[in-house]
């Protein structure tokens, strides 16, 4: 082998390994990035409707379609689902869920789930909603379960244009 071989081959396997361990940093990076948004986002919702009753299947519904995600107000208390727009098989396998206290407890990540062979990640957010007939209002467990296919979806979106500008 020659000189010229000697140096070029270290230096293009060096840089070649630099530039996986930097696109895999990245793609972890914006993958977090994009878990943390959907963590924010339920918690601005939350925020936002703690003004209204939680009694309307309506208002879940909206807000469904607004998110493209699954909604369920729970009493974290007794960790039951008191409004859901899940079917009733998933809102049992969602209440199972909720009531192991170490897949639900950590509100700032969103946490898999998965359910009627679906995988979700659920971000919660615990708030105070007005009860028709009480001035005080109750706590409150709101949860946005977004598809996995969401999910990934976002991260394509944002991963390939970084992938394809390296």
């Amino acid at each position: 082998m020659n000189i010229r071989n000697r140096i070029i081959i270290p230096f293009f396997l060096l840089f070649a390994a630099v530039f996986g361990v930097t696109i895999a940093v990245c793609v972890h990076l914006v993958s977090r990035a994009i878990e943390d948004r959907f963590v924010s986002q339920v918690n601005d919702l939350a925020r936002t409707i703690s003004g209204f009753p939680m009694t309307e299947q309506y208002l879940l519904d909206r807000i469904r379609d607004a998110f493209s995600a699954d909604v369920a107000v729970s009493d974290p208390a007794t960790r039951k689902v008191l409004l859901t727009t899940l079917n009733d098989a998933s809102r049992r396998e969602f209440e199972g869920w909720l009531s192991r206290p170490e897949e639900s407890s950590d509100h700032s990540r969103a946490a898999p789930f998965s359910a009627g062979g679906r995988d979700y990640r659920v971000a919660f957010a615990e708030t105070v909603f007005p009860i028709h007939g009480h001035s005080e209002g109750r706590k409150m467990r709101f949860s946005l379960l977004f598809p996995g296919e969401v999910i990934a979806a976002e991260q394509s979106r944002v991963i390939v244009p970084l992938l394809l500008a390296s």
